[in-house]
């Protein structure tokens, strides 16, 4: 059986009828959360899901084919250029 996830306004996600565990597994359960970016890599809506976890600072789970960890070093990241580009203009 398979519970839809909650993927605001992305209608065609791939996971839209997947087991919401695969999506928000463990810290240890790194296949399955391999899994889950597997199917993320090959969705149409993947930049439209990533951006929305970005936007509402998601920390739990596998969104746009990044888990918690990698989102919160890509959030980072753009603060970071963010301030550079600010800082030269």
């Amino acid at each position: 059986m398979s519970i839809p996830l909650a993927i605001p306004n992305l209608p065609a996600a791939a996971c839209t009828n997947a087991i919401p565990d695969d999506w928000f597994p463990g810290e240890r359960d790194h296949d399955i959360a391999a899994d889950a970016k597997a199917v993320c890599l090959r969705c149409v809506e993947r930049v439209a899901c990533l951006q929305w976890a970005l936007d509402n600072d998601e920390r739990h789970g596998v969104w746009g084919a990044l888990d918690a960890d990698e989102r919160r070093r890509l959030a980072r990241n753009n603060a970071r250029k963010s301030r550079a580009k600010e800082a030269t203009a």
